[in-house]
């Protein structure tokens, strides 16, 4: 500690003997003492009616006794009945002239800050009615020393200002915290530099005012005293929006002040801090619930779908149910492409990044824009001619873009203007982030600004979750946003939102930026013919309408098909085959077994035949892996007839 006990006493001795005082008209003392924890032991700092108070007061005791240590540790009283005959009780007092004893912890804060020990000549005096009244009046003691502990190197500055007012003046604004001196009537006495700015955000008032209001309460309220919360009150300003955190101490007599001595801090970075984490647990969450309704609606599509697209290939279908057909089909691609959107939010879509330099993709994306965006809006760039390299899937990012393009239009009905910067950050470590969850190192920034009517403040919180609109029923599905979080988490970035009701609103990307490694040649892709030539594929999928639907488009293909339910169902189906399974097309995830799992015992087994992968999630670190090292081709839900033709075929041995 830089300041002891020992070397700060203005007004904590008469504080700590008023303490005594009160608390033997409560529970009834022959003896007592006050002691405060400080550099790992007991100070002494307060007796009354002890034979030589010196012993205690200004002395050091030890933590090394069984009572001293559950006190403050368990932070309950302790009740000695006769403490002369307890084999613990060492050191307090005169064990022959005492028998009835407590100890009490001083609480603030949730932590132990010294203890009060009560003495008596009399077995017995003590006990749990006792010792409750002594706890609660302890923890309202503890809050007091608290505050004179806090306010008493204060107070001694300000004595001082008659002879070193430069001194102390220089020395307060230094304290990053603001602090206040009020006289008897609330006029502002004294205020240091940041107790100035604070000043101005919450009130119109300066030093030699009245002061009246602080923020969204009056003074009145803000002096009133707090049994219940004596520490921190949370005060709030509306223009410009702040939050702040005030304790106040009153200055001589607490019944009748003569003067408030008013600490003020500035919390609203902590604030948006906490909660920009507790929307992102939230989203996380709700991310988790909606990947599993979009998965269920993914064999569902996945269904219709290739059902659909199998009988539109008939040559005899009338031309009334080839238009009905395509209507189901139009109708099924949107609800996939609702899904997608859900399972971007929810960070199960696939991404296939790779590395890209932003500049002339945010260009191109930008000149897309000026076409699709109305003519009433005026579309800038503002960036730097440099290299912004990072890993992106371009077309989740464009998606991104672009949805963030039609919300900034839909803001701005009659016009405005809309611009879009990049530029390479670096944060350092050990500097503040743009958000708390961020790491230090090399970033692009992303920001898409516009001039439209801005986003409440009720709703800054809410705008990436999915559902949640601030326009009208029938304008859009509250999934725009939701989308563009996930795409943009799918990445490992960042987005953060900034508004101003009626001032527009700017959405900021951060992407990791991308050191690329030694280039190494890329193979030249074959041409190969998506039809089969009688291979037999052996397709293992727990969904059985999944399961037909894909049965039948591979054997109109011309392959020999084999179904299974499961893996354990696969591997017998492929040990009574003979070996004729030259390719397993089998779902990921599975009752019973799954497919890696799968894999592995194909392996073990010697089985020379190649594999394709079915997933509706993002597949994890080990998977990608065993992919790579494999081989392995994936297709992703909901499928798309041409893309499992494609993937099949070449997958499989090249025919001559």
């Amino acid at each position: 500690m830089s300041n002891t006990l020992s070397e700060s006493r203005i007004d904590l001795d008469a504080v700590l003997d008023d303490i005594l005082v009160q608390i033997g008209q409560l529970v009834p003392y022959d003896s007592a003492c006050i002691f405060l924890v400080e550099d790992g032991s007991l100070f002494g700092v307060a007796a009354r009616d002890l034979p030589d108070s010196t012993q205690v007061i200004g002395q050091r005791f030890p933590l090394d006794d069984d009572l001293t240590r559950q006190v403050l540790a368990g932070r309950e009283p302790v009740v000695l009945e006769d403490a002369s005959r307890h084999p613990t009780f060492q050191g307090w007092g005169d064990t022959g002239a005492t028998q009835g004893w407590m100890i009490v912890p001083l609480i603030t804060r949730h932590t132990s800050i010294g203890c009060l020990s009560l003495n008596s000549r009399q077995s017995g005096a003590y006990g749990p009615a006792e010792a409750k009244l002594a706890l609660a009046f302890a923890s309202q003691a503890a809050m007091t020393i608290e505050n004179a502990r806090l306010f008493d190197k204060t107070q001694a500055l300000l004595e001082q200002t008659q002879q070193q007012t430069s001194q102390l003046a220089e020395l307060m604004n230094v304290i990053p915290d603001g602090i206040v001196l009020l006289d008897e009537e609330r006029r502002v006495v004294e205020a240091n530099e940041a107790a100035r700015a604070y000043l101005a955000q919450l009130t119109d008032v300066q030093v030699g005012q009245k002061l009246t209001q602080l923020g969204n309460e009056p003074l009145a309220k803000v002096l009133e005293p707090r049994v219940i919360d004596p520490g921190w009150h949370e005060l709030t300003a509306v223009e410009p929006q702040g939050v702040y955190e005030i304790s106040v101490q009153p200055m001589g007599q607490p019944d009748e002040p003569d003067g408030w001595l008013l600490l003020i801090r500035n919390v609203t970075a902590v604030r948006k801090q906490e909660g920009y984490l507790r929307a992102q647990e939230r989203l996380s969450s709700v991310g988790q619930l909606a990947a599993g309704i979009a998965h269920d609606f993914n064999n569902i599509m996945a269904i219709i779908s290739l059902y659909t697209q199998l009988v539109m290939r008939s040559s005899d279908l009338p031309e009334i149910d080839e238009q009905r057909l395509g209507i189901i089909q139009k109708q099924a691609q949107r609800a996939a492409d609702l899904i997608r959107q859900i399972l971007d939010f929810s960070r199960q879509s696939v991404v296939e990044k790779k590395p890209m330099d932003l500049l002339p993709f945010v260009k191109e994306a930008v000149r897309a824009l000026r076409q699709s965006l109305p003519a009433s809006i005026q579309l800038e760039t503002h960036f730097e001619e440099a290299e912004y390299l990072t890993q992106i899937d371009p077309g989740r990012l464009l998606q991104a873009m672009n949805n963030l393009a039609i919300n900034a239009a839909d803001a701005m009905p009659n016009g405005g203007r809309l611009v879009v910067a990049l530029a390479s950050l670096r944060l350092p470590a050990g500097e503040p982030f743009p958000l708390p969850d961020m790491a230090a190192g090399e970033w692009i920034r992303l920001t898409m600004s516009d001039t439209g009517h801005g986003i409440p403040r009720e709703a800054l919180s809410k705008v990436f979750e999915p559902f949640y609109s601030t326009k009208a029923t029938n304008q859009g599905t509250g999934l725009g946003l939701a989308q563009v979080h996930g795409i943009v988490k799918l990445h490992d970035g960042y987005i953060d939102v900034e508004s101003q009701f009626g001032q527009g609103t700017t959405f900021t990307i951060y992407l990791p930026a991308f050191t690329p490694p030694a280039q190494e040649p890329i193979p030249a892709k074959d041409d190969l013919t998506y039809f089969g030539s009688g291979e037999t594929i052996l397709i293992v999928e727990d969904d059985r309408a999944t399961r037909e639907a894909l049965a039948e488009y591979l054997s109109a293909l011309n392959y020999r098909v084999l179904t299974g339910a499961n893996g354990r169902q696969a591997l017998e189906i492929f040990q009574l085959s003979g070996g004729d399974v030259q390719l397993v097309l089998t779902d990921m995830i599975m009752p019973v077994m799954d497919g890696a799992t799968l894999y592995g015992e194909l392996k073990r087994q010697g089985a020379n035949v190649k594999m394709v992968v079915i997933t509706g999630y993002p597949l994890d670190a080990h998977l990608v892996g065993l992919l790579e090292r494999e081989a392995i081709r994936f297709l992703q839900k909901p499928l798309r007839v041409e893309e499992v033709a494609r993937t099949i075929s070449e997958a499989l041995p090249r025919k001559p």
